[in-house]
């Protein structure tokens, strides 16, 4: 299996192997102008991700990362605007800048215990649906920030959640906060106010942590909107549709 893989145009044209080799499928279906490779490779074993930065990625819509490949260097993939689709699902760390103002579009689901980066995913305007379903979650400042059409964020995992008070803010969209997990999110109280959170919306929580979510520092304000999981859409799925196991 290729631990990177380039789709354009809904087709898989690339495969990067962690061994120092590069695939290129175009199949005559494309012209020279649009792919360009140029890769040399480094004394000691190849670099997938140094092969990935040195095509010309503003072409790919669709990038996976497998098992071998699960971490996202620094501006990778900043200002593709052509890039509308990431599978995360092996990714544990996601650089800074790696998709600021990129393409991506629809739902970003991140499975596993993840870090990410600062204003990793800023002004990314086309995300409407943040999914975390992973174990610990390290959130650096600014990550969503200005993620305008930013609607659902959905959040499951244990341990401490780094930059919560920044990282969402400008996404005047957000509508909808899940929160899974079985304790009170402490939360700085700039949090709702930089969201549509602050003049309407829902926030789901466990039904045994309504009561204490209500009377929270900060979560206090937000009273009027915190209900049950239990009884919505959102008890047996994701914010992305998945069932959840």
């Amino acid at each position: 299996m290729a631990d990177v893989t380039l789709s354009y145009k809904g087709s898989d044209i690339l495969e990067l192997s962690d061994s120092g080799s590069a695939i290129l499928k175009t199949g005559g279906k494309y012209c020279e102008d649009d792919i360009e490779v140029e890769y040399v490779k480094p004394s000691g074993g190849g670099d997938p991700y140094e092969m990935l930065l040195a095509v010309n990625n503003n072409t790919a819509t669709n990038i996976s990362f497998g098992d071998s490949a699960n971490k996202i260097k620094a501006f990778m993939f900043a200002a593709c605007t052509n890039l509308v689709s990431c599978n995360l699902e092996n990714v544990t760390e996601i650089g800074e800048q790696s998709f600021n103002r990129s393409g991506l579009t629809g739902n970003i689901v991140i499975t596993k215990d993840c870090r990410v980066g600062t204003s990793a995913f800023h002004s990314c305007t086309n995300i409407s649906t943040l999914t975390f379903k992973g174990g610990l979650l390290r959130l650096q400042s600014t990550c969503f920030q200005n993620c305008s059409n930013l609607s659902i964020l959905d959040m499951k995992f244990t341990g401490q959640l780094t930059g919560y008070m920044n990282a969402f803010t400008s996404t005047p969209n957000l509508h909808t906060l899940i929160l899974r997990q079985n304790f009170v999110y402490p939360i700085n109280s700039g949090f709702p106010s930089t969201c549509g959170l602050s003049s309407s919306g829902h926030i789901y929580v466990p039904s045994s942590l309504v009561d204490s979510y209500k009377s929270a520092t900060n979560w206090s304000t937000q009273a009027d909107k915190i209900t049950a999981i239990e009884g919505s859409q959102y008890e047996t799925h994701y914010a992305d549709g998945t069932v959840i196991s």
